[in-house]
């Protein structure tokens, strides 16, 4: 049990105090998330998809042994990612790079390999 003698003078001038900061506090948070916003206003959210079946070593067909042979330093067995257009296209405006434009029969490459590497497959196929 809490117990004691307190001047009701003190009490509320604690609590006013406590008003006080709460109601500052409240401005530096909404001061802090408009901040945060401004920030983030240029964050973009992305879907990349990939089957676990499908990796590099299997985009590669045909001529996969010979790249590898070349190109030991690629890790063949990491999954292939893909990104629709739609969202290839937002994050390269934000990047401010390049957008594609693709038919539906057609996929766009985006890769730091060397370009031989897919011009090999594409000849193989």
């Amino acid at each position: 049990m809490f117990g004691g003698v307190f001047d009701s003078a003190s009490i509320d001038n604690s609590i006013k105090e406590k008003e006080k900061l709460t109601i500052v506090d409240i401005k530096k948070d909404i001061e802090n998330k408009k901040s945060c916003l401004e920030n983030t206003k240029n964050n973009l959210v992305v879907s990349e998809y990939y089957d676990e079946n499908f990796d590099y070593a299997k985009s590669l067909g045909k001529v996969y042994e010979q790249i590898k042979q070349e190109y030991s330093y690629i890790q063949f067995d990491s999954p292939v990612y893909i990104m629709s257009e739609a969202d290839y296209n937002k994050l390269a405006r934000l990047l401010k790079i390049d957008t594609v434009t693709i038919q539906d029969d057609e996929y766009a490459i985006v890769s730091n390999y060397n370009t031989d590497i897919y011009e090999s497959v594409l000849k193989s196929n």
